[in-house]
């Protein structure tokens, strides 16, 4: 969906998204996935690991079996350990069958010129 701008002769322009910028692309990331069918998925710059906690509570159209995550930030990373772990217990309790792992890194890695 395109974004509403608002103007306002006394505030600077300010860019919406209905619904919100971030699950408009959890929504295509999740489309994506199910059509490829990975087993495992990397999140480069996961900051609170949103991502990760929508995939760690997919069912069979999505079989993922390894998250990972890493993010720049520790406050981040930590925060997000906290909310996945949740959910994935939450998912044990409902009667998750097919195991998950979840690894969660601190760091940065260098790039390499293309």
């Amino acid at each position: 969906m395109a974004p509403q701008v608002a103007t306002d002769a006394s505030s600077p322009v300010a860019v919406s998204f209905n619904p919100a910028l971030w699950l408009q692309r959890q929504s295509f990331m999740l489309e994506t996935l199910r059509e490829m069918g990975p087993k495992s998925v990397l999140d480069v710059g996961c900051g609170e690991g949103s991502l990760l906690e929508c995939l760690a509570r997919c069912d069979d159209a999505l079989p993922i079996e390894l998250l990972a995550g890493i993010d720049i930030s520790f406050d981040t990373v930590d925060s997000a350990s906290e909310s996945i772990l949740t959910t994935a217990e939450l998912q044990q309790l409902d009667g998750r069958w097919r195991p998950l792992e979840v690894t969660l890194l601190h760091g940065t890695f260098p790039l390499s010129k293309f």
